[in-house]
Formats: C-alpha cells, sequence, structure tokens
C-alpha cells in the first residue's frame, strides 16, 4: 500500500463517521420536534376538557 492509498482510506472513513454523525443529529432533532409536537396536542386536549367543565 502507498500512501496516497492509506490516505484516500482514512479519509473514506472520515467522510463515513461525518455522515453518520449527521444522520443521528438529524434524527434527534426530528424525535425532539416529535415529542413537542405531541405535548402541544395533550395540551390542546387538556384545554378542551378544561373549557367544557367550565361551561357546566
Amino acid at each position: 500500500m502507498t500512501f496516497d492509498e492509506i490516505i484516500n482510506i482514512i479519509n473514506i472513513l472520515l467522510i463515513c463517521a461525518i455522515v453518520s454523525l449527521w444522520v443521528a443529529i438529524v434524527k434527534l432533532k426530528h424525535k425532539r420536534i416529535k415529542k413537542e409536537r405531541e405535548a402541544r396536542k395533550t395540551d390542546k386536549k387538556k384545554e378542551k376538557q378544561e373549557q367544557i367543565k367550565d361551561e357546566r
């Protein structure tokens, strides 16, 4: 193996690591957004239930 081949292999491994990190970050962001949406939905449901109780 020449020095250039070793550098190419290292570059490929670095690219793979960067891509996998990026994918993990994107997944975490989507997971957090999904949780926030669900929290908002449950808040809205609670508000509606409270309004119904107040009207009675």
